[in-house]
């Protein structure tokens, strides 16, 4: 059906993209607008107004007397008042966008418009059809006759040539010029066809069709939208045949009506010459014609079509030809397209089943093969290049014969798949290897560019730093240094690495540094990218009220400072160890460690959720204490009326857990109105009654030697305290109770110190107005630490669990309660409905506050299930594999070749075994590179490993990034299979136990990743070349082979589309959120 488009936006986008062509340049649009105006993508007008007005008067040239570096000032101010005018007077733009974004978009839609035009004048739609007979070649096969001499005799029964232009004459106006040349079994016709067409409004066009030739016709058609759901459409035609004899009218009406979002329907009644008879007319046929004339066909459809499939069915009831029909097709994303057809004729079924998918950028091939009892078997083959198709319909049989069917199914997706590998592969690949060296060469342009830019700016903004440090004075913000690169260790290369400390200071105002903006900060005024491609972050080290603070950002991170959270905290990552820094001085790149905790650490994001909406993770806390501060006075009652008095079970079986000893030091964290420390309490007293209660005068745990140079807090004999410093140093305290409880909430707390002076618990209770995230004591002052009920409304999970390792003494214990996901569908409905429909009406009956209930449910529902939070807490072996599931398996990390001996440090794989492991990792890339195991030690070990104990092994290799550019993998990786292979032998026992996991070496941490066409090559090779080759094919089948190059959450879907890669070996990956996203991945993928 055809359908017309009204000349108001072409109009529109061609004078926007002239405007964006004169008034941007292009290192202009190549910086990201926002960044630029040092404001974020969800900024207001409001926002955006003053951000200008701040750059406008940071970048005046009346503020400079010398006339270069006026003129680089003038640049800045030009620059910025560009990106403000196309962010703020052009509302069409989308705000996600940068301005090479937008500029590209436009540019890209008025050259699809142009092609368009020109391709209809100069590039008509053209399709050829030729249709070859093979039922001879198909008939002598299956003859049963020996003497007949195979000779088979393949004719073309019919060639059809078509052409068409497109003539746009007007914005409403389209003529067309259309031609057919048809021959058929000897025999010639064609015609020509001229078509006017005409669009009346946004919702209606009209056209007009006159066709001379084998048959002469005129027709007339008009379609109008008349509701957003509802459009009709009639057309009425004449046809005058060759002999002139009849004059057929035709008619037909047909309405559409969508039904919902993936369903319509539609209706279709049509009279007349829709099937007239072709070729010379006897009075046999004109009876027939006159039949079909005077009867009348009703066709009724329904059509479903959502992103997987679409599906068709449709009724015709008439006097001669009346059938039902179902067309499907189940789309394979990124793969193909599967097609089906039955359709119910009075003759017979046909059956249709095919496949089409894209086999370049422009070319699309599909093939069909068609089964009937009139027809035989038919396969129709079809290519399409621009807009140019040529369908081949090869008629295998006349008759249904199996062997036909076979070849008509099989045969194309042979010859595809030989296309594919020796045709279409290379030279997409090839076309993406000089696409990715054409990006590299611009990028490496663009650098040199951007660091010429950027060296001009901070010549600009020296001056305006140094006015900026003068008016902060000694107590204001000032910045000390600051490096933006690819800074990960004290290894880190220098020319990675560019001092922005010019830029910062000159954008800090009444000692603030804001930076909104959440894209790369190489796009910010006075940096520019140091390492393309690789992970970037900004340090940054400044003075305020003469204390020295310091922090570290993401490349994509919004800059506040001062922020209470962040002051003199510095974090420092190596994959499975975090590092608590008192001191890091990155202008001479050396770092100097404090406190070392082994934790499962998980990246933080820019926005966080509360409840079902995204906030700013700034803005998370903030909302929460105004929720707490909302509910605290109705706290207990509504958590009694909630849970039904439940919750006091919950929290008396979860002290009967704890079991207190009265020497711990104990805290409990977000417990506000001390329900927990009240019950640990009372514990205490009724298990150890023969000892009076002390008065608290707790002997705090000194401090570590690292920390002796921190000032002493002065504590008042009240035993509380509020964490409100100025900096991270003051706060670092020790508790002055045996029993301390923290709350981000005064609210909270103000309820609690109430309900501990009703109980006479006063005095044994200190109370922490502190944030989880960061405690204010110093390491190892506790036994024990619980949260109940408030890890959920943190912002960062994995900072509470860091904070409380950090203050828990070597063996303290870390006990969470907190709501958990239902498993049970019928339970989960349930308590669905009851939280939903009744917990928000009864908090607004009971405490006056609908929407901080309305959170309380909503947060329960975005916390993660145990599997998920359990892989922020670093456990211990041994309790980790008394509660796995029992589809989870452990792993040993490396093991030693001996039993048993004087082998200090080393681990025996049947101590593995004692404690129930099922597998051991050998030979991994850490172990080859920095403690140098050869090929043989590693065999030695696999050897051992094997024979001696139960133990299935993962047997990693993997080259260097040297021995990966001489082209070398394949024989390295031959080298240290071979070596394996000499130890054990052809053992198909040995074998079945044994997975390989490929690591390119070059690709863990380097920056570097290696494409998913790399990785499967290599495990192609693998599996092909060595194990079907050397061992067996049966072993190459079965040996598992997965990948180790830096898995993420971004590659791992790509990584387990290909057909040789089994698995993942994850390692940083794992110790993140991410990692789930990892396995749903791998098993949403496989099971597709």
């Amino acid at each position: 059906m055809a359908t017309g488009s009204g000349g108001g936006d072409d109009d529109f986008s061609e004078s926007s993209s002239s405007f964006f062509q004169q008034e941007l340049n292009r290192n202009d649009t190549e910086r990201d607008l926002y960044a630029i105006l040092q404001i974020s993508k969800e900024a207001s007008q409001a926002e955006l107004q003053q951000a200008f007005r701040r750059l406008s008067l940071l970048y005046h040239p009346d503020k400079h007397a010398d006339p270069r570096t006026k003129q680089l000032a003038m640049d800045l101010f030009i620059q910025a008042k560009k990106a403000y005018d196309i962010v703020f007077r052009f509302q069409i733009i989308t705000r996600t966008k940068t301005a090479r974004e937008i500029l590209d978009e436009y540019e890209r839609l008025a050259k699809e418009r142009e092609e368009k035009r020109f391709q209809q004048i100069t590039n008509p739609n053209g399709s050829v059809q030729m249709t070859l007979n093979l039922t001879d070649l198909f008939e002598q096969m299956n003859s049963t006759d020996d003497n007949d001499f195979y000779k088979p005799n393949i004719e073309i029964s019919e060639f059809t040539v078509a052409q068409g232009i497109d003539v746009p004459l007007t914005n409403q106006d389209t003529a067309t010029v259309s031609a057919v040349a048809t021959t058929r079994n000897g025999r010639g016709s064609g015609s020509i066809t001229t078509s006017f067409r005409r669009v009346l409004a946004d919702s209606s066009w009209f056209r007009i069709d006159l066709g001379f030739g084998n048959r002469n016709i005129l027709a007339l058609r008009y379609f109008r939208r008349l509701t957003q759901k509802l459009q009709a459409s009639v057309s009425s035609s004449f046809v005058l045949m060759q002999a002139g004899a009849i004059v057929t009218p035709g008619f037909l009406f047909s309405t559409t009506y969508q039904l919902g979002k993936h369903t319509s329907t539609s209706l279709q009644w049509k009279t007349g010459n829709d099937s007239f008879m072709k070729g010379e007319s006897t009075w046999f046929d004109n009876m027939l014609i006159a039949l079909k004339y005077a009867s009348h066909y009703f066709v009724a459809g329904l059509h479903y079509d959502n992103q997987q499939w679409s599906i068709a069915t449709a009724v015709q009831l008439g006097f001669v030809n009346t059938y039902g029909a179902i067309d499907g097709i189940y789309r394979l994303q990124n793969i193909c397209n599967l097609r089906f057809s039955l359709k119910m004729f009075i003759f017979g079924p046909w059956i249709e089943y095919g496949i089409d998918r894209q086999l370049t950028k422009y070319t699309h091939g599909s093939a069909t093969v068609a089964l009937s009892t009139r027809m035989g078997v038919l396969l129709r083959l079809k290519f399409s290049r621009g807009s140019q198709s040529f369908t081949f319909p090869l008629q295998l049989s006349q008759e249904i014969i199996p062997s036909s069917v076979f070849y008509a199914t099989v045969l194309p997706v042979i010859a595809y798949l030989a296309l594919d590998r020796l045709i279409i592969r290379p030279f997409s690949k090839s076309q993406q290897e000089r696409e990715q060296k054409q990006r590299q060469d611009e990028a490496r342009e663009k650098q040199t560019e951007r660091r010429q830019e950027a060296m001009n700016a901070q010549q600009v903004l020296r001056t305006i730093a140094e006015r900026t440090k003068d008016n902060e004075g000694v107590n204001g913000l000032i910045i000390i240094s600051g490096h933006y690169g690819h800074l990960i260790s004290e290894e880190t290369d220098p020319s990675k690495v560019i001092d922005v400390t010019i830029p910062l200071q000159a954008i800090v105002k009444d000692s603030k540094l804001m930076i909104a903006t959440n894209v790369s900060k190489s796009n910010i005024t006075g940096f520019y990218d140091p390492c393309i491609g690789e992970e970037k972050s900004l340090y940054i080290k400044y003075s305020l009220r003469s204390q020295l603070h310091q922090h570290t950002f993401t490349d994509e991170e919004p800059i506040i400072l001062p922020s209470r959270d962040r002051l003199n905290r510095f974090r420092l990552f190596d994959g499975e160890t975090l590092y608590s820094l008192k001191k890091c001085i990155l202008d001479d790149i050396q770092v100097n460690c404090l406190h070392q905790i082994p934790i499962r650490f998980v990246t933080s994001t820019t926005t966080t959720h509360f409840g079902f909406d995204e906030v700013p993770e700034n803005e998370k806390q903030t909302r929460v204490n105004e929720v707490f501060s909302s509910v605290a006075k109705r706290y207990d009652v509504m958590n009694d009326l909630m849970s039904l008095g439940i919750h006091r079970v919950w929290k008396d079986y979860f002290i009967g857990i704890i079991k207190p000893n009265a020497s711990w030091n104990y805290i409990d964290v977000a417990g506000g109105t001390g329900d927990i420390a009240f019950r640990y309490l009372n514990y205490i007293d009724r298990n150890f009654r023969q000892t009076p209660t002390p008065t608290p005068t707790l002997t705090p745990t000194p401090p570590p030697t690292d920390l002796s140079s921190t000032p002493e807090i002065n504590i008042s004999s009240t035993p509380t305290h509020s964490y409100m410093a100025d900096s991270r140093t003051e706060s670092l305290i020790c508790p002055t109770s045996n029993c301390v409880v923290v709350d981000i909430n005064s609210n909270m707390l103000n309820i609690g110190r109430q309900r501990a002076q009703e109980n006479n618990l006063a005095s044994r209770i200190q109370w922490i107005e502190g944030n989880a995230e960061s405690l204010p004591f110093q390491n190892e002052q506790f036994d024990l630490y619980t949260i109940a009920f408030g890890i959920r409304n943190c912002t960062h999970y994995d900072n509470v669990v860091k904070e409380a390792y950090r203050v828990l003494k070597k063996g303290g214990r870390f006990l969470c309660l907190e709501f958990s996901q239902i498993n049970n569908p019928l339970l989960r409905y349930a308590y669905d409905q009851y939280s939903v429909t009744f917990i928000p009406p009864l908090g607004q009956i009971i405490a006056g506050d609908w929407k901080s209930y309305q959170y309380l449910i909503e947060s329960i529902r975005q916390f993660p299930s145990q599997e998920e939070f359990s892989s922020v807490i670093p456990v211990w072996l041994s309790e980790f594999i008394k509660s796995k599931p029992n589809h989870v398996q452990a792993a040993g990390q490396n093991c030693y070749k001996k039993e048993n001996g004087a082998f200090t440090g080393e681990t025996s794989p049947q101590m593995l075994e004692d404690l129930k492991c099922q597998w051991v990792i050998l030979g991994h890339s850490e172990r080859r590179t920095i403690f140098k195991e050869t090929d043989d030690e590693i065999a030695e070990k696999a050897k051992f490993v094997l024979e001696h104990t139960k133990l299935s092994v993962i047997f990693c290799i993997g080259e260097t990034l040297e021995e990966r550019e001489q082209n070398k993998t394949n024989d390295i990786v031959t080298r240290q299979l071979n070596a394996l292979k000499q130890k054990i032998g052809d053992s198909k026992d040995y074998y079945d136990r044994i997975v390989v996991a490929y690591e390119p070496v070059w690709a863990i941490g380097t920056g570097k990743t290696a494409t998913p066409e790399q990785a499967q090559e290599v495990h192609k090779f693998i599996r092909d070349h060595f194990l079907k080759t050397e061992i067996s094919e049966k072993c190459a089948n079965v040996t598992r082979i997965i990948y180790g190059g830096s898995v993420t959450g971004k590659n791992c879907a790509d990584l387990a589309k290909k057909p040789d890669i089994d698995g993942f070996l994850v390692g940083g990956a794992s110790l993140k959120q991410e990692f789930t996203e990892i396995c749903n991945s791998w098993q949403q993928n496989k099971s597709s």
